[in-house]
């Protein structure tokens, strides 16, 4: 979900095509060693309160295989509009699943603006593993939106998100040869002077000619401790490629058409060896 393929490779974009390769990457991980995470996961909001569904049957299938002192629990992957405090409110239905524990979630940016999100919720059969299912606790990544779950820290960077699809679209109209792939780095890079994760990655390639990576950081809070951290994590930065900054006034509607201009000519510019 972290990666946008070239748009030569022709890849469609549904939600529920991405679910389900999120269910058969859930297929090689095990919870338990009779049963898989995707055995014991549900993707439809439904469900929750619904104790003849398959995925609450398959969960009281597994009771006796969970090692006594564990608690039973299952999982649901869920696309959600909304996030509150302790609930989350799914796509699938009009109603709300409540959390035992406060969600948690990215705190960078303007709250209000930070979702959609997909969100996984772990839940148990309460104190006495009898029922009814509740949900115990909840992670909220927000994403692009429904149809691309490619994951955002805010809603800046779901904007800077959209200039770089942008980009990917014009370039390719452009120069039909030239293949962008943009990632969203999950893990941070090492480096020779530390560890640091850019916000986004470009990775170009032309023809026959070697790929190259290219970054592109969001600057978009402006606090004394985001900045100090910047200042220590770009020098690192440096060793994985060239940088393009983006910042909220780069989006507004005076100078968008600025900005998308300056990123299209550096990333041909650096295609070219710059």
């Amino acid at each position: 979900m972290n990666v946008i393929p070239p748009l030569q490779d022709d890849v469609d974009f549904k939600l529920a095509d991405q679910l389900f390769r999120l269910r058969s990457a859930a297929r090689e991980l095990r919870v338990l060693r009779a049963w898989t995470l995707n055995a014991l996961l549900s993707t439809w909001g439904p469900d929750y309160w619904d104790p003849e569904s398959r995925w609450q049957r398959l969960l009281a299938s597994s009771r006796g295989d969970w090692p006594e002192g564990l608690r039973r629990t299952g999982f649901m992957l869920l696309f959600s509009t909304s996030v509150f405090t302790q609930a989350v409110m799914p796509a699938s239905t009009s109603r709300t699943i409540d959390i035992l524990s406060k969600v948690r979630q990215p705190l960078r940016g303007d709250s209000a603006s930070r979702g959609p999100f997909l969100t996984l919720l772990n839940v148990d059969f309460q104190e006495d593993d009898e029922g009814p299912v509740r949900a115990v606790q909840a992670y909220a990544q927000p994403v692009y939106n429904g149809d691309t779950l490619f994951p955002v820290e805010s809603g800046f960077e779901r904007d800077v998100s959209h200039l770089l699809f942008w980009l990917q679209q014009s370039l390719f109209d452009a120069a039909p040869k030239l293949r962008i792939s943009i990632i969203k780095p999950l893990f941070a890079a090492e480096t020779p002077i530390g560890l640091c994760r850019p916000d986004f990655v470009l990775e170009i390639a032309h023809r026959d000619q070697p790929p190259r990576r290219l970054l592109v950081e969001a600057f978009g809070i402006e606090t004394e401790e985001y900045r100090h951290a910047k200042e220590k994590t770009i020098p690192r930065m440096k060793y994985l490629g060239p940088i393009f900054a983006i910042s909220p006034e780069d989006l507004t509607e005076a100078n968008s058409e600025r900005i998308g201009r300056r990123l299209q000519a550096w990333v041909i510019d650096k295609l070219g060896g710059g």
